[in-house]
């Protein structure tokens, strides 16, 4: 049973390294290059209903459209689009003129091209809080657990929470899970949960060989 569980991590993580090699991982919209549009409504409007007007303007009824509330009164749309043309956005400004009674023109829509985030910067702010903690969790493991080797210590608490890392990193990839504002969070939960669980099973190793210890010296 083991040994097919293994196999199937194994397969999850070269799996998960290929895709993510030679295709990239699926970022949301949001992380991808992208137009943001702010638009003033001048009342307060609900988020589906400018979707539906985007998607309409846009030719398709499935685009990815991300839209939210700015401003203190929640008046004014963020909308976010893989890509528009100068021709959709007059055409959009029409059609929220025309639902909302606004008089907006087409200047006084606010344009942002948004360029692609680098994984790499989605990662970086957390690798010195995660690099720091594991280095007290592998002090703390070293001392408590020294009788049962420094080095074997270290090495099934880091290569057991990289290989979670890996899985976790796999199963995105091979499932194209997007890659939202939550997915690094998660990471650090499955972190946790990993060495938390690491140390627990080195607390019952090291108990157990206690006690075969006691009872050998009991024997003689």
């Amino acid at each position: 049973m083991k040994k097919t569980i293994y196999a199937i991590l194994a397969c999850i993580i070269v799996a998960g390294i290929a895709i993510t090699v030679f295709m990239g991982l699926n970022f949301s919209l949001k992380y991808r290059a992208n137009k943001e549009l702010d638009v003033n409504i001048g009342q307060k409007f609900d988020n589906s209903e400018i979707i539906q007007i985007v998607r309409d303007v846009l030719g398709n009824s499935n685009a990815e459209v991300v839209v939210q509330k700015v401003e203190i009164y929640e008046d004014m749309a963020s909308i976010i689009v893989e890509d528009i043309s100068s021709e959709q956005i007059e055409a959009l400004n029409t059609k929220i003129n025309e639902r909302y009674g606004t008089e907006n023109k087409v200047e006084d829509i606010n344009i942002v091209n948004n360029s692609k985030l680098r994984g790499r910067d989605l990662v970086y702010p957390y690798v010195w809080p995660v690099i720091i903690s594991m280095i007290f969790v592998l002090a703390y493991a070293c001392v408590m657990y020294r009788k049962l080797g420094v080095l074997k210590v270290i090495a099934r608490v880091v290569g057991i929470s990289i290989l979670a890392q890996l899985v976790y990193l796999g199963i995105i990839a091979i499932t194209r899970i997007p890659v939202t504002v939550i997915t690094i969070p998660i990471a650090l939960v499955i972190y946790v949960v990993t060495v938390t669980i690491v140390v627990s099973r080195l607390d019952n190793i090291s108990d157990v060989k206690e006690e075969n210890k006691t009872k050998k010296d009991k024997k003689k």
